[in-house]
Order: structure tokens, then C-alpha cells, then sequence
């Protein structure tokens, strides 16, 4: 996930800096316009598994997160772009677009850097894993209770997460227990 992730901001850049070049008509923009497209909205689908899988017990959060963010970049792009588009043209936006595609790459980049346990293990051929290792990792912490943080009631996640699931049957039972 972490690499197609990678492959997708570098291609999204790469096809803004190409924007300019192939402003010759306009099937041509075109044509570059939804290549640059395609690759931001795959790499923008692909990273919500990674913003998901980062802290699991805090999912809603993270994707609550991810959105707020990304819409203060579109509302900041679509608020400046006009007025760069007026006095520079397709240059200086697809450039700007470009740096600030790779300067989310290089945020990313030193993010995952800091996340204790995460070294991506070498990909071999015969490997039959498939996914990324900083999932493993989070999933090795999970398992071995090392992250799981008490609860508001003073409960370990990981005894609040063992208890037997609550079905509507046994809510209901238990309510009509405690009225007699």
C-alpha cells in the first residue's frame, strides 16, 4: 500500500510539470488533465487504507481527519489558483501543483518515519506476504497489548475488547433482570 501510495504522488507530479508541455490544443490538455486526475484520486482512495490502518482503535477519527485536511487544500488551491492562473498561466500552476505534490510526498515520507516498530522489510521473491509491514507491525503491537491505553473507566482496551459481544437478546434480557 506504502509503495503504490509513492507511485502515485510521483506520477501526479510527474503529470502536472507535463501539463505545460502539452498545451498544443485541447485534446492534448486534455488527455493530461485526467492522467492527472486518475493519479491523484487513486493515490487519494489508496491513502485512506494507510490512514485507517495507522491507528485502528481511532479509524473514525483519522478518515475525519484526512477529509479536513484535504478540504483545506482544495478550498486553498481552488481560492489561490484562480488568481495565479489569471496572472501567470498553466506554467506557474502546473509547477506550483507539481512542488507541492512531492512536498506531500516528503511530509509522508518523514511521518512514517517517526513511527516506532516501522522498518519495512525487504520484498523477496518468494515471499508470500503481501501488504505492507507497518500494518504487520501495528498489528504485532495490538496483539501483544504494548499500545492499548486504559480506558475512561479504568479498563485495559485490550479486557474491554475481550468481553463477550452484546446482542440484542442479551441487552434486552438484561433489562428486563433488572426491572423485577
Amino acid at each position: 500500500m506504502l509503495r503504490t501510495i509513492f507511485i502515485g504522488l510521483v506520477l501526479t507530479a510527474g503529470f502536472y510539470f507535463l501539463l505545460p508541455f502539452l498545451d498544443r490544443g485541447v485534446p492534448y490538455v486534455l488527455g493530461g488533465l485526467f492522467l492527472v486526475f486518475l493519479c491523484f484520486e487513486f493515490t487519494i482512495v489508496t491513502a485512506m487504507g494507510l490512514a485507517t490502518e495507522l491507528i485502528p482503535d481511532l479509524r473514525a477519527s483519522t478518515l475525519s481527519a484526512f477529509y479536513a485536511v484535504g478540504g483545506l487544500g482544495r478550498v486553498a488551491g481552488a481560492f489561490t489558483g484562480g488568481m495565479i492562473w489569471s496572472f501567470t498561466g498553466i506554467g506557474t500552476i502546473s509547477l506550483i501543483s507539481g512542488i507541492c505534490t512531492l512536498l506531500a510526498l516528503g511530509c509522508m515520507i518523514a511521518g512514517l518515519s517517526t513511527i516506532p516498530g516501522l522498518k519495512p522489510e525487504p520484498v523477496t521473491s518468494g515471499s508470500s506476504h503481501i501488504g505492507p509491514s507497518y500494518i504487520r507491525a501495528a498489528s504485532n503491537r495490538r496483539k501483544s497489548g504494548s499500545v492499548m491505553p486504559a480506558t475512561p473507566n479504568g479498563r485495559s482496551r485490550a479486557s474491554w475488547q475481550s468481553d463477550p459481544p452484546v446482542t440484542s437478546r442479551s441487552y434486552f434480557s438484561a433489562q428486563e433482570s433488572s426491572r423485577s
